[in-house]
């Protein structure tokens, strides 16, 4: 299927060894679009292997992807249409569909308002990405490789109104959280990992040592302990490690 075209063509990179958990060559050693093209096989393997379920609340919603493995949909009375739009958004990313356009699909799948559409699209990929994140991550670690993570905002505003219209600004949480910088095993990606509310475009990605601030480090070379911002809380079931629930990750 699609996938499998996807996960060869990664192969042929040299990077699917690292998702095959087995020795193979180095991050450094491999061009930044190939990585992306790894982390892009990550997110959509995390999407496909969701199990589709009903919820009847924003919180079972959420309690489905960080406790389950699940995918949900509170607008949703059959299995059947969560599974659809599910396959949906998986189709999205391996075909490179736009944004836009899957977004659209889904509205009319669902009988969905293009906000609420927007909603589960965005939240679901950023879910799937963050997972794929850490689970990257967790194997360049166990190549013994130094693995620390930058939190980073979109920039732009993302929530939006029941017509899909943006409402100005990034949100607060999402803001006090930019730029923070924490090993893979900080405590902190327990309680602020992107997504932290229902359309979060957040992201983390990995920083190099050379370029994390030298007061972040403790003399023995590890980076020191981060800690939440004041004020931050992330929205009721969301915030912890996905992938910990995909992949019992540590």
């Amino acid at each position: 299927g699609l996938l499998r075209r996807l996960q060869a063509t990664a192969d042929m990179t040299g990077r699917a060894t690292m998702i095959a958990g087995y020795a193979g060559p180095k991050p450094k050693q491999i061009a930044a679009e190939n990585i992306d093209r790894v982390r892009a096989v990550l997110a959509i393997k995390d999407l496909q292997e969701r199990i589709p379920v009903l919820a009847e609340s924003a919180e079972e919603v959420a309690a489905a992807y960080t406790e389950a493995h699940g995918f949900a949909l509170v607008r949703a009375a059959e299995v059947e249409l969560v599974k659809r739009i599910q396959d949906r958004i998986t189709a999205g990313l391996v075909k490179g569909i736009a944004r836009d356009k899957t977004i659209d699909l889904i509205r009319k799948d669902g009988d969905f308002s293009r906000g609420y559409a927007q909603l589960v699209y965005d939240t679901n990929v950023a879910t799937a990405y963050s997972a794929g994140r850490f689970r990257e991550g967790e194997l360049m670690k166990k190549q013994g490789l130094f693995v620390a993570l930058r939190y980073r905002t979109s920039g732009r505003a993302t929530t939006t109104d029941a017509h899909g219209h943006y409402l100005a600004g990034v949100r607060p949480m999402h803001r006090l959280m930019h730029g923070t910088i924490a090993s893979i095993d900080d405590p902190i990606w327990n309680h602020a990992s992107p997504p932290i509310d229902f359309s979060c475009q957040c992201s983390i990605s990995p920083i190099d040592r050379v370029d994390i601030p030298k007061e972040l480090f403790l003399s023995d070379g590890t980076l020191r302990r981060a800690r939440l911002p004041e004020g931050f809380k992330a929205s009721a079931g969301f915030g912890s490690r996905p992938d910990r629930a995909i992949y019992g990750a540590a």
